[in-house]
């Protein structure tokens, strides 16, 4: 005699398996469909890097390198007028820059006078130098790149270059020149000569005109620093 309520209960088993493995055929029907519509996997990062991520990266590899060339050029400018922008208040010998006429002393801190000239130079702004780095403050830039996603980047332009160079020098060239004033102020030129430190330098026949090598042995592109300057010893 069949047993009926087995009978059923087998044909409920088989029905919700059946539909068990029919949901799960449709799932992956539709899985399948929807995965090939999608973008390559990672395609959204590599759009990323070379929408968004490269270009900032090579804008600020322009601007460290623009910055770099303005300090160096102002590195030279300024040794070469014994660090001035334009001509002394204390006058000139030579067409070199006095840094002092008998007690007045006219050399300026040269670290202002590099930070406004390179801040003419470049696009970023409040130039400052700290040790053998140039610093400058700049202004934050955004890139937008297209696509279905959302692509923005936002960076900012502030910098610290290495220069190789510190303006530091000028401290002791100031203070070695005030210590040659004081011992041969009103002397001749075989005091001069005697007392002025060994890396010093006449330049061509004037007795108080100098070319001084740079003791740090900064070389900018290929260029010693030589700072060209005047005394005056006349007390």
């Amino acid at each position: 005699m069949i047993n009926f309520t087995r009978a059923k209960k087998g044909l409920f088993f088989h029905l919700t398996v059946l539909g068990i493995l029919f949901a799960i055929g449709l799932f992956l029907a539709f899985t399948k469909s929807y995965t090939v519509q999608q973008e390559p996997l990672g395609q959204w990062h590599l759009n990323l890097i070379s929408k968004v991520l490269q270009p900032a990266e090579i804008d600020l590899l322009e601007l460290d390198q623009q910055a770099r060339q303005a300090g160096w050029e102002v590195a030279l400018l300024l040794a070469k007028q014994g660090g001035f922008a334009d001509d002394s208040e204390c006058g000139k010998v030579a067409g070199r820059n006095l840094w002092n006429a008998k007690d007045k002393w006219c050399l300026p801190v040269v670290k202002e006078v590099a930070s406004n000239l390179a801040d003419q130079r470049i696009t970023q702004n409040r130039v400052s130098f700290d040790q053998e780095l140039l610093r400058a403050r700049g202004e934050n830039k955004i890139i937008n790149a297209p696509g279905e996603k959302i692509q923005r980047y936002e960076y900012s332009t502030s910098l610290a270059v290495d220069l190789a160079y510190s303006f530091d020098e000028y401290g002791q060239l100031e203070q070695e020149a005030r210590k040659l004033i004081n011992d041969c102020a009103g002397k001749d030129s075989e005091c001069i000569k005697s007392r002025m430190p060994r890396w010093w330098k006449l330049c061509g026949a004037e007795k108080n005109v100098f070319c001084v090598n740079s003791q740090g042995r900064y070389v900018i592109q290929d260029i010693p620093a030589t700072y060209e300057f005047a005394l005056d010893f006349s007390g």
